[in-house]
């Protein structure tokens, strides 16, 4: 197509302020429409892709933003604030893997894979706040050193989601400086729990979770109301990951947002009455 023929119009009919305030509200409420938004007009392409790639997510089945490519990736790296990738041998996720160094913006990252081989080492220039990995076979492994934790340096939020089973495997978490939310699988060992609560000097809130949609799921090694009567700060939850994940980053409510409920609750019910 002639690109002066790819949008339907170029004429602004509002004030430019108005009109992109109308246009990115479009963009953020109704994503599936943006293939249309971005034929408007060429400001209105920039705009809306500004928009839609602040939230990323290729796992699995999801794709968001719609119609994602690698071209319109690299292209938008600047704008990307959340990023949820799966599989790293899935083509689309191998050139986002590699695009990472250029996201210096991102403050949120999940990488969903069992093989984190090389994963880290793209990521070693950011410096998220959230992450959510299977990272339990990194911790302790001979090749993760203080090297590696530059990643972790401003992270507060991170979602473990694979088993922590060995405290000794896992200890590295507690060297993580700024951390004051962390969830585990439901199904971790009581000596990491422990371990968690001891030696994470800044530890608000330790979630224990069970994805409530998987079948034949692991026996629970502990009672974990056991533990949410001996530390308040210790909430369960039966959570729906994928649902989860993209609520926080498109600012909604989520499992952190209902255990900073919990606990503030609990903590004031403790207090003596005035």
């Amino acid at each position: 197509m002639d690109k002066q023929h790819m949008y339907m119009s170029t004429d602004p009919i509002f004030p430019e302020d108005v009109e992109r305030e109308i246009f990115e509200t479009m963009a953020r409420l109704h994503p599936d429409e943006a293939p249309f938004l971005v034929r408007v007009a060429k400001r209105v392409h920039i705009w809306v892709e500004a928009v839609l790639f602040k939230v990323v997510m290729t796992y699995q089945s999801l794709r968001s933003p719609p119609g994602i490519t690698v071209d319109s990736f690299k292209r938008n790296t600047r704008h990307l604030h959340h990023l949820l990738i799966g599989a790293v041998d899935v083509p689309l996720n191998r050139e986002i893997l590699h695009s990472l160094p250029l996201c210096t913006e991102i403050e949120d990252l999940a990488v969903w894979t069992d093989d984190l081989k090389g994963v880290i080492e793209h990521c070693e220039t950011l410096r998220p706040r959230r992450v959510s990995m299977a990272i339990v076979t990194l911790f302790g492994h001979p090749g993760f050193g203080d090297a590696h934790l530059g990643f972790f340096s401003r992270l507060t939020h991170f979602e473990v989601v694979d088993v922590a089973s060995n405290w000794e495997d896992f200890s590295d978490v507690s060297k993580i400086p700024e951390l004051t939310h962390l969830s585990l699988m439901v199904t971790c060992s009581d000596r990491v729990i422990r371990g968690v609560l001891r030696e994470c000097r800044k530890l608000k809130i330790l979630a224990l979770v069970q994805q409530y949609y998987v079948e034949g799921n692991a026996p629970c090694v502990h009672d974990p109301v056991k533990w949410e009567e001996e530390d308040d700060r210790v909430v369960s939850f039966l959570c729906d990951f994928e649902a989860d994940w993209e609520a926080f980053a498109r600012g909604g409510d989520c499992m952190w947002t209902m255990a900073e409920g919990i606990v503030a609750n609990r903590i004031k019910e403790r207090q003596p009455s005035q």
